[in-house]
């Protein structure tokens, strides 16, 4: 699962998503949910949006695809081969 909108805290670093930090604040926890963070205040206030994260999601789903296409592609080509590429063989 990728992050849809990430947000990163501007105290300890750590980057969220928006809707899981809302159901986190919803149960009532400020403290960050990385193990071992000390960030034991963490708030709306205190985070922006990570627009590095952004793009290292868009370009992963971009590869992502790329190789999907390319996977069908092959597959395609594969099985014109196997049906004789596509020819008609008269005799």
């Amino acid at each position: 699962m990728f992050f849809e909108d990430p947000v990163r805290s501007k105290v300890c670093g750590h980057t969220y998503d928006r809707k899981g930090l809302n159901q986190l604040f919803s149960m009532r926890k400020t403290k960050c949910p990385i193990p071992g963070c000390s960030n034991n205040g963490l708030s709306l206030s205190q985070v922006e949006v990570d627009d590095e994260m952004k793009l290292k999601v868009r370009r992963h789903k971009t590869r992502e695809e790329a190789a999907k296409k390319k996977k069908d592609l092959d597959e395609t080509m594969d099985d014109d081969d196997e049906q004789g590429g596509g020819y008609t063989v008269l005799e």
